[in-house]
């Protein structure tokens, strides 16, 4: 005989014991075993962040955590590097799936690293040597990683796993650096001047050209690219302030606690600037006011990224007649069409709905590539539809006359109809023709 047996008059089942089953019992006990099913898939998926999730490393624990942009408030574990280490920079890597973050050390016999972090792994791409406290890292427009380091006053690329001086010597100690976006030159926070910034040219290398001093204990340093200024951050007192090219701090916003602030980033699409000391986290609107605040005590935070919110990412050669590559990575939108996107410059830009920008000018440049005159002869794959990654690439073929020294602009957006305006939108990168 069968485990049950089923009596069609009634309706119902019965147990061995002989103990009645209804069929919509039977069919809620099945309902509830899928819904349990189903939690527990969604419990290991969100054991991953999401594009815009907000990513912190830790001194304390030595770990990396992420904060759900959409409902902040948890502080959930995304990574323990290898003890003694801590990370001490994060930024989207060149995939805008990986992380790169550097992993400090005091500890003379362990060296400091730079380390990849992805969904399904990661290690290390290169060792830095002796403990120098490397406090910031970027990515130019060779993809390759540019690393600040304190105690070693210098500047490094990283290529291949290989590892070279950019700039040594710097005056007093590097407390952090960013590539400003519209120019391609490094912009290095550092202690000379009480407190300064020093733009150090991409095109012709040599001595630091003051931006702005006075600005005390700098620690790290950001481009805003909705208006081309630098967000910097200070402790001693906490400050964030926003201040131009030409040196003038166009407004000081305070940063709570005895650390201060210890490192800053500025989300791409719509111009928020992120921040991060001791136990707190701070987020402020691109004119300075505070938007939210969240602490966990026992912390002690020292660097902050937005999460995969490089979409748009470049590299090959920039010479003349060389072939330079768009890299397009949207992990929301897989399988739907894409638009590259090119501009002389990144202002004016354009809104995009939702409050963000397409940070490029409608210029001569845009209206063509818009248009689709330089498909063949300079452009391929400027329209496509992105992969099951939502992955695609465009092809960017420097004319033969190309002159040495001009600054091109490219960006993306995707079909999304989930998001505003039915729009994914792409950052904005920008390479000099060598």
């Amino acid at each position: 005989m069968n485990r049950y047996s089923y009596q069609k008059h009634w309706g119902l089942w019965r147990d061995r014991k002989g103990n009645p089953r209804t069929r919509l019992e039977k069919m809620m006990r099945i309902h509830i075993l899928i819904l349990l099913i189903l939690a527990a898939l969604a419990m290991t998926t969100a054991a991953q962040p999401n594009p815009y999730d907000y990513i912190l490393g830790d001194g304390v624990s030595r770990a990396l955590y992420w904060v759900d942009h959409a409902m902040p408030g948890a502080l959930n574990v995304l990574h323990v590097p290898t003890m003694p280490r801590f990370p001490n920079g994060v930024v989207n890597g060149f995939d805008n799936v990986s992380l790169l973050y550097l992993a400090s050390t005091t500890s003379a016999a362990d060296p400091d690293r730079l380390r990849r972090w992805t969904p399904a792994g990661g290690g290390v791409v290169a060792n830095l040597g002796i403990p120098g406290l490397p406090n910031a890292v970027d990515i130019d427009q060779y993809a390759d990683p540019v690393i600040s380091t304190e105690g070693l006053n210098n500047l490094r690329s990283v290529s291949g796993g290989a590892v070279a001086v950019m700039y040594g010597g710097l005056p007093a100690a590097v407390h952090g650096f960013c590539i400003d976006g519209d120019s391609g030159d490094s912009i290095v926070a550092t202690s000379a001047g009480g407190g300064s910034l020093l733009r150090y040219p991409r095109i012709a290398p040599g001595a630091g050209v003051a931006i702005a001093a006075g600005l005390g204990n700098v620690t790290a340093v950001a481009h805003h690219p909705q208006t081309g200024n630098f967000v910097v951050a200070s402790r001693g007192p906490g400050l964030v302030r926003m201040v131009t090219p030409a040196g003038v701090v166009m407004w000081t916003a305070p940063f709570p606690g005895a650390s201060g602030a210890r490192d800053v980033k500025v989300s791409p699409e719509i111009g928020q600037i992120l921040a991060c000391g001791g136990q707190d986290f701070r987020i402020y609107s691109a004119a300075g006011a505070p938007l939210l605040a969240l602490a966990w005590g026992g912390h002690d935070f020292k660097c902050v990224e937005e999460y995969q919110t490089r979409k748009v990412a470049g590299r090959g050669n920039s010479a003349a007649g060389g072939n330079y590559f768009a890299n397009f990575n949207f992990p929301r939108s897989p399988g739907q069409v894409y638009r590259g996107l090119m501009s002389f410059s990144m202002r004016p830009g354009l809104p995009a709905g939702g409050g963000r920008t397409l940070n490029l000018a409608n210029d001569a440049l845009f209206a063509a590539v818009n248009a689709g005159a330089l498909d063949g002869s300079v452009l391929a794959g400027r329209l496509g539809i992105l992969d099951g990654n939502g992955h695609g690439v465009m092809r960017i073929t420097l004319p033969a006359a190309m002159p040495a020294g001009l600054r091109l602009y490219v960006s993306a957006v995707a079909i999304n109809p989930a998001m505003p305006g039915g729009i994914d939108l792409g950052n904005t990168t920008g390479f000099t023709t060598d």
